[in-house]
């Protein structure tokens, strides 16, 4: 199911290849990655449709395998406007949006722990979570609120295989 994924380090990518994803010098091989991280025409991102939360949870609520290319639709709409995903080439967002999970956090709960594999990027649908930046240090904790369509936990993308650098906790 996972076959067409493909990850991009955005560190080793130059803002010239970035509609492309990969930089390839044979001219060939680069139209083939161009075609795989760009969306087919009736994919596109539609911002001109009012996407709500309820269309994005009612799609991340059904079963992965059962999702069609409208479910997935709503949820590549609706989380888009994320600063971290906007910046993801099309083709591997919608992708990605297609094997999202949804996940429910109780108020005051950890969604992960400092230290933990990064497995796993999550975006803010509603609430407000904390996130701890260097908890494991016992003189000094930053923290940083997010909320709506905030990301976090990106180095799951980015760093596959890093460990988690913060502790999340739901605040609302």
């Amino acid at each position: 199911i996972h076959e067409n994924v493909w990850l991009v380090g955005v560190s080793k990518v130059l803002p010239m290849y970035a509609k492309v994803g990969v930089p390839v010098t044979r001219t060939r091989e680069r139209d083939f990655c161009q075609r795989k991280l760009s969306l087919p025409k009736e994919l596109e991102p539609n911002f001109s449709a009012k996407v709500n939360i309820q269309d994005c949870l009612r799609a991340l609520n059904t079963p992965v395998l059962e999702r069609k290319s409208s479910l997935v639709q709503s949820i590549f709409d609706y989380t888009r406007g994320s600063h971290f995903v906007s910046n993801l080439p099309p083709g591997l967002y919608f992708r990605l949006c297609h094997s999202m999970e949804y996940k429910f956090v109780e108020k005051g709960l950890e969604v992960y722990y400092a230290g933990d594999p990064c497995d796993d990027m999550f975006i803010v649908l509603s609430g407000a979570v904390r996130a701890l930046q260097e908890p494991l240090n016992s003189v000094y904790c930053r923290t940083v609120d997010l909320v709506d369509k905030d990301t976090f936990g990106e180095q799951a993308i980015t760093r596959p295989g890093s460990k988690m650098e913060s502790q999340v906790i739901a605040t609302e």
